[in-house]
């Protein structure tokens, strides 16, 4: 019985680098398959992409006419995160000055905040122009509605 256990017991390390290199070999050739779809899907969807004919114009006031509709139309949430994107863009935002400036007079302060931002970022000229019924006054920085903006003084001149 001696003898039947020593040959068990060396037959596995016989054969083991062969299983391992097995493996190994299975492994590596999943991933070169992987790699390869990948590569391959990757051109596939750039000459997919290549092909999409886009009517720029059209695309350009679509992407407009949700801005307006947006500022005009939108939750306070939306218009706050729209009007913060606009902030951003600066003066390529120049097209939404007209409906910028109508989120100043906004009830809500944190909308008529982030417009008088937005405002003041996209064309400073037009932020500084006296605006006819607005709630500049009433801006709210964006810390809260107790912050002062930089450059802010409050009534009793702190």
């Amino acid at each position: 019985m001696d003898s039947q256990t020593d040959d068990l017991d060396r037959e596995p390390r016989r054969w083991l680098p062969w299983v391992l290199g097995g493996l190994l070999g299975c492994v590596l050739c999943a991933v070169l398959v992987c790699a390869g779809v990948f590569i391959l899907g990757r051109a596939m969807l750039s000459r997919f992409v290549d092909g999409i004919d886009l009517d720029r114009p059209a695309l350009k006031a679509a992407i407009e006419q949700g801005v307006v509709s947006t500022l005009e139309k939108g939750d306070a949430e939306q218009r706050v995160e729209l009007l913060e994107q606009l902030e951003q863009m600066g003066a390529d935002a120049r097209p939404f000055v007209p409906q910028v400036a109508e989120c100043t007079k906004d009830d809500d302060p944190k909308v008529r905040a982030a417009a008088i931002r937005a405002l003041r970022a996209i064309d400073p000229a037009a932020a500084d122009e006296p605006q006819s019924e607005t709630n500049f006054g009433k801006e709210t920085p964006r810390g809260g509605e107790n912050n002062r903006g930089v450059g802010e003084r409050s009534e009793d001149g702190s």
